[in-house]
């Protein structure tokens, strides 16, 4: 697999429509389900603070990608594929919860399974090509590091 090592050579419409469009759209629609869960939910149980875990980690991992792109630094880059990866995982922990809770669901569950799987395989491909922008070495410098153009 080849891999892009100048910014200025290198596709970036996608990292920016993720950068720009998806990750705070993200953040806003996590905070909006805080809270739409909190004031919804009388009885707090611990399915609910599992829930409200599942989306603090989603969203820290969310914030922490949006920032780290303004610089480029690698936890930006190791945070976006932990992200689709984390995922992928709680769509699976969901069809086995959606199993014994909503069986009539189980069908979406799979779906929603295999759509993050195949966005986790994509983004992951996209970014792996894209690693030495973000994983540079220390002596190498920032020469390039200002330009973000197509």
């Amino acid at each position: 697999m080849d891999q892009y090592v100048d910014k200025n050579k290198t596709p970036l419409k996608f990292h920016k429509f993720l950068w720009y469009f998806w990750l705070p759209a993200s953040l806003i629609i996590s905070l909006a389900f805080i809270v739409f869960m909190v004031i919804a939910q009388p009885v707090y149980s611990w399915l609910l603070a599992g829930c409200l875990l599942i989306i603090l980690v989603k969203l820290a991992l969310q914030f922490i990608s949006f920032l780290g792109f303004f610089s480029w630094k690698s936890y930006a880059w190791y945070s976006i594929l932990i992200l689709f990866n984390f995922n992928v995982a709680m769509n699976l922990f969901a069809i086995f919860f959606s199993a014994e809770c909503f069986p009539k669901a189980v069908v979406w569950f799979n779906i929603g399974f295999l759509v993050s799987a195949v966005i986790a395989i994509l983004i992951r491909n996209y970014y792996f090509k894209r690693k030495p922008l973000f994983l540079r070495s220390e002596n190498q410098g920032t020469k390039d590091s200002e330009s973000l153009t197509d």
